[in-house]
């Protein structure tokens, strides 16, 4: 079977990649060369996207505000994987103390 990890443009789709490596982990003998992998992409996506928010001035928007409804006991599900969500539900004072 062959791997298309590209998209329209022919560029990375990270979402394909970090997918395939996922069900990579779930069906392969050697799981840990795969979790090596996608560790190492997820620090990778991490130092660019902290690099980038410190560099560029993001307004509050509706992220923010979604945040600042959510109380002590709520639980939040999503179904993609999010990192500005991410980032601002760590933020919040709430998280800080819970994670303590």
């Amino acid at each position: 079977m062959k791997v298309n990890i590209l998209d329209e443009k022919n560029e990375i789709d990270i979402e394909r990649l970090m997918t395939f490596i996922d069900i990579e982990i779930e069906n392969a003998e050697d799981k840990e060369i795969y979790q090596i992998y996608r560790k190492s992409l997820l620090e990778i996506i991490y130092k660019l996207f902290n690099k980038l928010s410190t560099q560029y001035k993001v307004e509050r928007g509706g992220y923010n505000d979604f945040v600042d409804k959510i109380k002590d006991d709520d639980t939040v599900i999503t179904f993609n994987w999010d990192l500005l969500l991410d980032r601002i539900i760590k933020q919040k004072e709430q998280y800080k103390r819970q994670r303590v």
